[in-house]
């Protein structure tokens, strides 16, 4: 298949799977990234320090922040991903640079929601689990630094 001719631009297989893979870097964001003792935290209640009512800020520390860098690095990753619609192809290698960031910080994420670093001040019988929030931004991380960079190369697609 291909690149699709839209208006002035095109758009490849490879870069709508890259955007594909950064729209589940943001739903990641909007789904539980944590269970602490059964307490589900997406990564909005993680920004307020509140969830369900529960004051749950004196838990968190720095990382508390890093899920909402990584929605918005997706955000940015999908604005750069289009722009090839408009005809502007010479800013793909700025979309796989923000895809490859939001791999990194979604390992990042996931590496927090291990435990220990990424809480204070927390019962010695704690138990942390990792929810499928942290999972879609890790995988949309993988699906689009992936398909960013055979965009880049100018891989044909497989259709």
């Amino acid at each position: 298949m291909e690149d699709v001719k839209i208006g002035k631009g095109s758009v490849s297989f490879w870069g709508c799977a890259a955007a594909f893979g950064s729209v589940l870097v943001i739903l990641g964001f909007f789904l539980a990234i944590t269970k602490i003792n059964g307490l589900s935290l997406t990564g909005w209640e993680l920004l307020r320090g509140k969830s369900n009512g529960t004051d749950i800020s004196e838990w968190l520390t720095f990382w508390r922040y890093i899920p909402l860098i990584t929605m918005i690095i997706g955000v940015a990753a999908i604005v750069f991903e289009a722009l090839p619609i408009l005809g502007k192809n010479g800013l793909k290698p700025v979309a796989m640079a923000l895809a490859i960031a939001s791999l990194v910080l979604a390992v990042l994420v996931l590496a927090c929601t291990a435990g220990s670093p990424g809480f204070k001040d927390m019962p010695h019988k704690t138990e942390y689990v990792r929810a499928i929030g942290s999972y879609f931004m890790l995988y949309g991380g993988i699906i689009a630094t992936v398909c960013s960079v055979l965009d880049l190369k100018g891989v044909k697609s497989p259709l």
